[in-house]
């Protein structure tokens, strides 16, 4: 994850976008349908975390978006545009799956909303993602990095990504490469630190579990052996007898590791 500077930067290219793909009505197949008419104020919506480890991102997000719109003069053509921030976080937590589902139907209910920015974990637009669809809101994310979001393959679950979209049309759009290109950075990095070696710990989430295997998978075709992906429960502490039971592998597995 990178600074907030470039949060901001993709705040407002997202908006930018959404603008571009809801506020003039885009012809053709999959294009989203426009604002009815008679509306004179549209809606964009956010999803994003006020809570837990990544409020600082999302407050700066939510920033780019207002900066967005003060140099748009808060329009769009003919339409008044209002921004409504909606909080997917839990007070002393992360994002939840509860608080997504209800911000996401509330947009999805207004027929004002042409645009929802958001949600900012892969797991929470796992979750908004069909609602929205759904109701045909085009939906960007300025983080969001699982696979199976918007295709198949490696770091995708069965049934990924076509359980997103009921519609059959794509209404979501990521800002930043998948987890695809950072897996494959990762192993290259391990490679020059001349790791023979890989144990991962994932957190069991759409994003962590989706990284991990796309990552073990690079890693054995690099040659590096694969021992373990373990899953932990990242709400409990002490995982200091399973670090060292898997080094106690790494080490004892060295010889017999296929790459040097």
């Amino acid at each position: 994850m990178t600074g907030s500077g470039s949060s901001v930067r993709w705040a407002a290219c997202a908006l930018a976008a959404t603008l571009v793909a809801a506020g003039s009505g885009c012809g053709g197949e999959n294009a989203t349908p426009g604002p009815p008419s008679g509306l004179r104020t549209l809606r964009i919506y956010s999803g994003l975390p006020r809570h837990g480890p990544y409020r600082s991102h999302a407050l700066a997000v939510e920033a780019g978006i207002r900066l967005a719109l003060r140099e748009r003069r808060g329009r769009a053509g003919r339409f008044r545009l209002r921004y409504v921030a909606l909080d997917d976080a839990l007070p002393g937590s992360g994002w939840d799956a509860g608080t997504v589902q209800r911000n996401a139907r509330r947009a999805a209910d207004d027929a004002a909303a042409i645009a929802y920015i958001g949600d900012f974990e892969s797991g929470a637009t796992a979750v908004s993602l069909p609602i929205l669809n759904q109701a045909g809101v085009p939906q960007v994310s300025p983080s969001n990095t699982a696979v199976g979001l918007t295709r198949r393959g490696a770091g995708a679950d069965e049934g990924e990504p076509f359980k997103y979209y009921p519609t059959g049309r794509r209404t979501y759009v990521r800002l930043v490469p998948r987890d695809t290109a950072q897996g494959a950075v990762l192993v290259g990095l391990m490679r020059r630190a001349r790791c023979d070696t890989l144990a991962a710990f994932t957190d069991g989430s759409v994003y962590g579990n989706g990284l991990a295997r796309i990552v073990a998978r690079n890693a054995e075709r690099a040659g590096v052996l694969v021992l373990e992906v373990v899953t932990v429960d990242p709400s409990r502490s002490g995982y200091a007898d399973q670090v060292r039971r898997l080094l106690a592998r790494c080490t004892g597995s060295r010889r017999a590791s296929p790459w040097r």
